[in-house]
């Protein structure tokens, strides 16, 4: 009798150490997988219509981009500075050409209520001298002001206008009110336009997710205006309204819609995991138990042997 209970001992011991084996690596797999879990965020290379275009590696991407971030800087504005880069490098041929001739003035804006007319040849901003669109834009949007003089020539006249913004508004590309004749795809983003292209974003979709994934979405974002920078010379090439041209509003858009499709995703699959964690972590405790009652049958047996002798 004794025999068959040592072997039947020995069987049920040899099938705790297996179950202890196999829940303690449950538990260390959940673990080594959960440190290795990681959002990842959106990619250019992701975006439609750059998978049409040969981007550079990432190994060729310019690193002295990353290298003039400072501490202190905010980085969400530092991303819309590469967009305004990459947009105002791809509009600067087609501005620095076109004469600031004025095309049509916005109703009820500055420049309308200043009485500048369609015809107006913009020739000095704040006595710098203008005379073609990209000046103008620059000149415009290169400080927050909110009052700035235009010297017009108006046939054989030379015309003073003042355009002025109420207390506290500065001009920038969407309230000044001249029109020029420029391709609907031509985007120029001044600094005033920066600051106010980042707190839009920020109030319109970052503020949004939740705390602890912003700045995350920060740092996908300035991967990808990188991204869009160091690519310039390959995405400038593509014209517009062809299935590969770039738009940087769209890239934002298309942007915010994969980085919480993602971090849907991966919420969904930390949940899964923590569940998966809970249940290796109970196992284990079983098999713990089980082997602690085993031991202290086993020792039973043993005391009860030594007693008999």
């Amino acid at each position: 009798m004794e025999q068959w209970l040592g072997a039947a001992a020995l069987l049920l011991s040899a099938a705790l150490v297996v179950w202890v084996a196999v829940a303690t690596w449950g538990v260390l797999s959940t673990a080594q997988a959960w440190q290795a879990r990681r959002m990842q965020p959106p990619s250019l290379t992701q975006y439609p219509p750059t998978v049409q275009t040969a981007l550079l590696p990432a190994s060729r991407l310019a690193p002295e981009l990353r290298r003039a971030l400072s501490p202190e800087e905010d980085l969400l504005k530092r991303a819309i500075q590469n967009i305004a880069t990459f947009e105002n490098a791809r509009a600067e041929p087609t501005l620095r050409a076109a004469p600031a001739v004025v095309q049509a003035v916005a109703q009820g804006s500055s420049a309308a209520l200043a009485r500048v007319e369609v015809g107006d040849l913009v020739k000095f901003v704040n006595g710098k001298e203008a005379g073609f669109v990209w000046d103008v834009y620059k000149l415009l949007t290169d400080q927050p002001v909110r009052l700035v003089e235009l010297t017009l020539v108006r046939g054989n006249e030379t015309v003073l206008a003042s355009l002025q913004l109420p207390e506290g508004d500065s001009f920038d590309m969407t309230n000044h009110g001249l029109l020029f004749a420029v391709p609907d795809s031509i985007r120029f983003i001044g600094h005033v336009d920066v600051d106010r292209i980042a707190t839009q974003l920020r109030g319109g979709y970052i503020e949004r997710l939740p705390e602890e994934s912003q700045r995350g979405y920060i740092d996908g974002l300035l991967d990808v205006t990188y991204e869009l920078v160091s690519n310039l010379s390959t995405l400038q090439t593509a014209a517009p309204g062809a299935g590969n041209y770039v738009r940087s509003e769209e890239v934002l858009g298309w942007y915010h819609r994969s980085y919480v499709a993602a971090l849907s995703n991966y919420r969904v699959g930390a949940e899964r995991l923590l569940m998966r964690q809970a249940e290796s972590l109970e196992q284990l405790g079983l098999s713990l138990l089980a082997a602690a009652a085993a031991s202290l049958v086993a020792l039973g047996l043993t005391l009860r042997r030594l007693w008999a002798v």
